[in-house]
C-alpha cells in the first residue's frame, strides 16, 4: 500500500502513521514536510529489520541536512530511497549494510559522501552520483559487489565516469571500479597515473588487468580480493606500490616488474603474497635487499 504524509506539525509522524495504518500494510511511504528528531527516529524504525517500510521519498522534507550512521539501521529492509533536496551530506556508514537497497535517488546538492557511506550494499547494481559532489570516503562503496556502474553529471567538477568507471575530473586518478562490473578484462585509460585506495576492491571477474605506462602510483588495497586476477604486469615509471595491493587475490600467480630501481613497496603482516615476482635481471638482488621486497619469496630476474 502506497501512502502520502504531509507533516504540518514537526514531530507527529508517528501519530500519523498510527492513525492510518492500524492494520500495519503500508509498505510504500512518502513524506513531505518538516521533521524532527523524533520523525528520524519513527523512519530508522519503519524502515529497520522489524520495520514494514520498503520504498521511502523524503524528497520533500526538511531536518536532513546530514544522514548519520545511526539514521538507518543496518540490515534495514529498504529498497528504494529518494533523499531530501537540502541533503548536504552522506554521513560514515550512513547505509552502511543496507543490503536489500536496491535504488538510491541522491539530490545534486549532496557535496560529500563519507567513509562506508554505501558499505556492504550488495543489492545496488546502478549508482547516479550528485552533480555539485566534491568528496567521496574511502570505500564508501566498499563490499557493493552488485554495483556495475557509476554515473556522473557531466557538470561535476570533481569526477568523471566512462563505461561505468568513477575517475578524477582530470582523468589521472582510477577512483573505482564497480565491484560488480562483469568484464574478465580492462586496460586503465592512458591518463591515469594513479590508482587509488581500494579503487578495484572485492571485484571477483577481472582475469587481466592492464596498466598503463605512465602510471606512478598504486595505494593501498588498490586490487584488494581481486579474486579472479591472475597475472598483473606493474610498469615501468611506478614509483610506489601500497600496502595490501595484493591481498586475497586468491588466484593471482605472476607479478612482472619492468623497473629496473624497485618502486617504494609496503608489505604488511597479512598480505600473504607468495606468488612468483619477475623483474629486471640486472636488478634481481636489488629488489630481493630493498625495503618491503625483501620480505617477499620467490623474486627471480629474467
Amino acid at each position: 500500500m502506497k501512502t502520502v504524509i504531509d507533516i504540518t506539525v514537526a514531530g507527529t509522524l508517528r501519530e500519523r502513521i498510527n492513525s492510518i495504518d492500524s492494520e500495519r500494510i503500508i509498505s510504500e511511504l512518502k513524506i513531505n514536510g518538516t521533521l524532527n528528531q523524533a520523525d528520524k527516529l519513527c523512519i530508522r524504525q519503519l524502515t529497520g529489520t522489524h520495520g514494514r517500510i520498503k520504498v521511502l521519498d523524503i524528497t520533500n522534507t526538511s531536518g536532513y541536512e546530514r544522514i548519520d550512521r545511526n539514521d538507518f539501521e543496518e540490515g534495514s529492509i529498504l529498497s528504494i530511497l529518494r533523499l531530501p533536496l537540502n541533503l548536504k551530506t552522506l554521513g560514515w556508514g550512513a547505509f552502511c549494510m543496507c543490503d536489500k537497497l536496491t535504488t538510491i535517488t541522491m539530490p545534486n546538492g549532496i557535496e560529500s559522501i563519507d567513509n562506508y557511506a554505501f558499505n556492504g550494499c550488495i543489492a545496488l547494481k546502478s549508482v547516479s552520483l550528485p552533480k555539485n559532489l566534491k568528496t567521496l570516503g574511502e570505500n564508501a562503496f566498499g563490499g557493493c559487489v552488485g554495483l556495475e556502474e557509476f554515473k556522473i553529471n557531466l557538470s561535476n567538477k570533481n569526477y568523471t565516469a566512462f563505461n561505468g568507471v568513477l575517475y578524477s575530473k582530470d582523468g589521472h586518478t582510477l577512483v573505482k571500479y564497480p565491484a560488480g562490473k562483469t568484464d574478465m578484462t580492462f586496460a586503465v585509460p592512458d591518463d591515469v597515473i594513479t590508482i587509488a585506495n581500494n579503487a578495484f576492491f572485492m571485484n571477483g571477474n577481472i582475469h587481466e588487468l592492464t596498466l598503463p605506462n605512465g602510471l606512478q602510483t598504486i595505494r593501498d588495497n588498490a586490487f584488494c580480493s581481486c579474486t579472479a586476477l591472475q597475472n598483473i604486469n606493474i610498469p615501468l615509471n611506478v614509483k610506489k606500490i601500497g600496502k595490501g595491493v595484493f591481498r586475497c587475490c586468491d588466484s593471482l600467480q605472476t607479478i612482472t616488474c619492468a623497473a629496473t630501481t624497485p618502486p617504494e613497496i609496503e608489505i604488511a603482516e597479512d598480505d600473504n603474497l607468495n606468488v612468483n615476482i619477475y623483474v629486471p635481471l640486472t636488478s634481481a638482488d636489488c629488489y630481493r635487499q630493498s625495503d618491503g621486497w625483501k620480505e617477499l619469496k620467490n623474486i627471480y630476474g629474467k
